[in-house]
Protein backbone atom coordinates (compact mmCIF):
# COMPACT_ATOMS: atom_id res chain seq x y z
CA UNK A 1 0.00 0.00 0.00
CA UNK A 2 1.58 3.10 -1.28
CA UNK A 3 0.44 5.56 2.02
CA UNK A 4 1.14 9.19 2.45
CA UNK A 5 0.86 10.06 5.95
CA UNK A 6 -0.22 13.22 7.34
CA UNK A 7 2.14 14.01 9.88
CA UNK A 8 5.58 15.76 8.06
CA UNK A 9 7.24 15.79 11.74
CA UNK A 10 8.00 12.34 12.36
CA UNK A 11 11.27 10.70 10.36
CA UNK A 12 9.12 7.34 9.98
CA UNK A 13 5.84 9.05 8.20
CA UNK A 14 6.17 9.99 4.81
CA UNK A 15 5.54 13.58 4.15
CA UNK A 16 1.63 15.13 4.23
CA UNK A 17 -0.16 14.90 1.04
CA UNK A 18 -1.16 18.49 -0.22
CA UNK A 19 -4.65 17.10 -1.67
CA UNK A 20 -6.17 17.57 2.11
CA UNK A 21 -4.63 20.35 3.87
CA UNK A 22 -7.33 22.83 3.40
CA UNK A 23 -8.74 21.88 7.13
CA UNK A 24 -7.98 18.74 9.15
CA UNK A 25 -10.67 16.18 8.98
CA UNK A 26 -12.09 18.00 5.66
CA UNK A 27 -12.32 16.38 2.57
CA UNK A 28 -10.38 17.67 -0.71
CA UNK A 29 -11.77 20.42 -2.07
CA UNK A 30 -12.72 21.42 -5.13
CA UNK A 31 -10.03 22.14 -8.00
CA UNK A 32 -11.48 23.72 -10.77
CA UNK A 33 -12.15 27.06 -9.78
CA UNK A 34 -9.75 28.96 -12.29
CA UNK A 35 -7.14 31.71 -10.82
CA UNK A 36 -9.91 34.49 -12.42
CA UNK A 37 -11.75 33.77 -9.19
CA UNK A 38 -9.28 35.66 -6.93
CA UNK A 39 -9.96 38.71 -8.66
CA UNK A 40 -11.93 41.38 -6.97
CA UNK A 41 -12.71 41.38 -3.27
CA UNK A 42 -12.27 37.87 -3.22
CA UNK A 43 -8.36 39.07 -3.47
CA UNK A 44 -8.27 41.54 -0.93
CA UNK A 45 -7.55 40.92 2.27
CA UNK A 46 -10.86 42.19 5.12
CA UNK A 47 -10.99 45.81 5.67
CA UNK A 48 -8.59 46.67 2.45
CA UNK A 49 -9.65 49.31 0.27
CA UNK A 50 -11.57 48.08 -2.61
CA UNK A 51 -12.48 51.58 -4.47
CA UNK A 52 -12.65 52.08 -8.07
CA UNK A 53 -9.22 53.59 -9.30
CA UNK A 54 -10.85 55.71 -11.60
CA UNK A 55 -12.51 57.23 -8.49
CA UNK A 56 -9.65 57.08 -6.11
CA UNK A 57 -5.90 57.36 -7.30
CA UNK A 58 -3.45 56.78 -4.65
CA UNK A 59 0.08 56.91 -4.90
CA UNK A 60 2.10 53.90 -5.02
CA UNK A 61 3.54 52.28 -2.08
CA UNK A 62 7.39 52.65 -1.45
CA UNK A 63 9.51 50.98 1.46
CA UNK A 64 8.58 49.77 4.14
CA UNK A 65 5.17 50.96 3.55
CA UNK A 66 5.52 48.42 0.66
CA UNK A 67 6.81 45.70 2.11
CA UNK A 68 4.26 45.91 4.89
CA UNK A 69 1.23 45.92 2.59
CA UNK A 70 3.00 42.74 0.67
CA UNK A 71 3.44 40.73 3.81
CA UNK A 72 -0.40 41.76 5.14
CA UNK A 73 -1.62 40.54 1.40
CA UNK A 74 0.61 37.12 1.65
CA UNK A 75 -0.34 36.27 5.26
CA UNK A 76 -4.37 36.51 4.23
CA UNK A 77 -3.83 34.55 1.32
CA UNK A 78 -2.62 31.47 3.51
CA UNK A 79 -4.89 32.24 6.36
CA UNK A 80 -6.78 29.69 7.37
CA UNK A 81 -10.25 31.73 6.67
CA UNK A 82 -8.68 32.04 3.10
CA UNK A 83 -7.15 28.34 2.57
CA UNK A 84 -10.38 27.06 3.45
CA UNK A 85 -12.43 28.15 0.65
CA UNK A 86 -9.53 28.78 -1.66
CA UNK A 87 -9.27 25.72 -3.63
CA UNK A 88 -7.46 27.43 -6.93
CA UNK A 89 -4.33 28.10 -4.28
CA UNK A 90 -4.51 24.92 -2.35
CA UNK A 91 -3.92 23.05 -5.39
CA UNK A 92 -0.86 24.94 -6.38
CA UNK A 93 1.06 23.32 -2.96
CA UNK A 94 3.54 20.88 -3.21
CA UNK A 95 3.27 17.83 -0.51
CA UNK A 96 5.43 20.04 1.90
CA UNK A 97 2.25 23.21 1.59
CA UNK A 98 4.73 24.97 -0.63
CA UNK A 99 3.82 27.25 -3.29
CA UNK A 100 5.68 28.99 -5.42
CA UNK A 101 6.21 32.44 -5.00
CA UNK A 102 5.63 33.21 -8.42
CA UNK A 103 2.25 31.78 -8.01
CA UNK A 104 1.48 34.48 -5.52
CA UNK A 105 3.21 36.84 -7.46
CA UNK A 106 0.28 36.65 -10.78
CA UNK A 107 -2.49 37.06 -8.24
CA UNK A 108 -4.24 40.30 -9.03
CA UNK A 109 -3.99 42.11 -5.97
CA UNK A 110 -0.64 41.42 -5.48
CA UNK A 111 0.75 42.64 -8.77
CA UNK A 112 -0.89 45.74 -7.85
CA UNK A 113 1.82 45.94 -4.78
CA UNK A 114 4.56 43.63 -6.66
CA UNK A 115 5.21 41.42 -9.31
CA UNK A 116 8.99 40.73 -8.21
CA UNK A 117 9.42 37.30 -6.36
CA UNK A 118 12.37 38.36 -4.65
CA UNK A 119 10.77 41.92 -2.96
CA UNK A 120 7.93 39.47 -1.99
CA UNK A 121 10.33 37.44 -0.45
CA UNK A 122 12.61 39.95 1.39
CA UNK A 123 8.58 41.45 2.55
CA UNK A 124 8.02 38.09 4.36
CA UNK A 125 11.13 37.53 5.86
CA UNK A 126 9.83 37.94 9.67
CA UNK A 127 6.48 37.08 9.54
CA UNK A 128 4.61 35.07 11.83
CA UNK A 129 2.03 33.55 9.27
CA UNK A 130 3.57 32.19 6.70
CA UNK A 131 7.32 30.61 5.90
CA UNK A 132 9.75 31.00 3.50
CA UNK A 133 11.68 28.01 2.20
CA UNK A 134 15.55 28.25 2.30
CA UNK A 135 16.02 28.95 -1.57
CA UNK A 136 13.62 32.37 -1.24
CA UNK A 137 11.45 30.89 -4.32
CA UNK A 138 8.54 29.12 -2.23
CA UNK A 139 6.01 30.15 0.98
CA UNK A 140 3.91 28.02 3.26
CA UNK A 141 1.63 29.04 5.90
CA UNK A 142 2.29 28.54 9.38
CA UNK A 143 -0.39 26.95 10.40
CA UNK A 144 -0.08 23.83 13.45
CA UNK A 145 -2.84 21.70 12.09
CA UNK A 146 -3.73 18.68 13.40
CA UNK A 147 -3.19 15.88 10.37
CA UNK A 148 -5.26 13.06 11.05
CA UNK A 149 -5.59 11.24 7.59
CA UNK A 150 -3.68 8.26 5.64
CA UNK A 151 -3.47 9.15 1.61
CA UNK A 152 -3.43 5.30 0.02
CA UNK A 153 -2.30 5.79 -3.52
CA UNK A 154 -2.31 3.60 -6.30
CA UNK A 155 -4.84 1.35 -5.15
CA UNK A 156 -7.08 -1.04 -7.63
CA UNK A 157 -9.98 0.09 -8.96
CA UNK A 158 -12.03 -2.43 -8.29
CA UNK A 159 -10.89 -2.20 -4.47
CA UNK A 160 -13.87 -1.75 -2.17
CA UNK A 161 -13.86 -0.12 1.61
CA UNK A 162 -14.25 -3.51 3.04
CA UNK A 163 -11.02 -4.06 1.37
CA UNK A 164 -9.08 -1.13 2.45
CA UNK A 165 -10.56 -1.13 6.18
CA UNK A 166 -9.40 -4.81 6.65
CA UNK A 167 -5.87 -3.77 6.43
CA UNK A 168 -6.20 -1.41 9.56
CA UNK A 169 -7.13 -5.11 10.96
CA UNK A 170 -3.97 -6.23 12.11
CA UNK A 171 -3.88 -6.11 16.11
CA UNK A 172 -2.36 -3.02 17.75
CA UNK A 173 -3.36 -0.86 15.27
CA UNK A 174 -5.72 1.84 14.95
CA UNK A 175 -9.33 1.84 13.29
CA UNK A 176 -10.34 4.51 10.69
CA UNK A 177 -12.95 6.52 11.44
CA UNK A 178 -13.77 6.93 7.98
CA UNK A 179 -12.71 5.69 4.80
CA UNK A 180 -13.41 7.68 1.46
CA UNK A 181 -12.34 6.91 -1.88
CA UNK A 182 -11.19 9.76 -4.68
CA UNK A 183 -10.07 9.75 -8.49
CA UNK A 184 -6.99 8.27 -9.41
CA UNK A 185 -7.11 5.11 -7.86
CA UNK A 186 -6.41 7.33 -4.29
CA UNK A 187 -8.70 6.83 -1.29
CA UNK A 188 -8.60 8.82 1.70
CA UNK A 189 -8.60 7.20 5.66
CA UNK A 190 -9.12 9.23 8.64
CA UNK A 191 -8.53 8.53 12.06
CA UNK A 192 -9.97 10.34 15.70
CA UNK A 193 -6.39 12.07 16.07
CA UNK A 194 -2.87 12.67 14.63
CA UNK A 195 -1.02 9.96 17.08
CA UNK A 196 -3.50 7.31 15.75
CA UNK A 197 -2.61 8.16 12.17
CA UNK A 198 1.05 7.74 12.53
CA UNK A 199 0.61 4.27 14.55
CA UNK A 200 -1.50 3.03 11.40
CA UNK A 201 1.03 4.42 8.87
CA UNK A 202 4.04 2.58 10.70
CA UNK A 203 2.01 -0.49 11.17
CA UNK A 204 0.57 -0.63 7.14
CA UNK A 205 3.85 0.42 5.74
CA UNK A 206 5.26 -2.92 4.60
CA UNK A 207 1.74 -4.33 3.95
CA UNK A 208 0.34 -5.04 0.20
CA UNK A 209 -3.12 -4.68 -1.31
CA UNK A 210 -3.68 -7.01 -4.27
CA UNK A 211 -0.20 -6.97 -5.25
CA UNK A 212 0.38 -3.85 -4.08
Amino acid sequence: VDAMASNTESADAAVYDAASIAMAGQAPPDVSAPPDTLAGTADVPPGASTANSSQEVQPPLEGEALLTAIKKQVEYYFSRENLSSDAWLVQHMNAQMYVPITIIASFNHMRSLSQDPALIAQALQGSTGVIVDPSGTMVKPNIKMERNTLVLREISADTTEAEIRAVFETEGCPHPSSVKSDINDTWFVAFENEAQCVDAHLFIRDKTLKGK
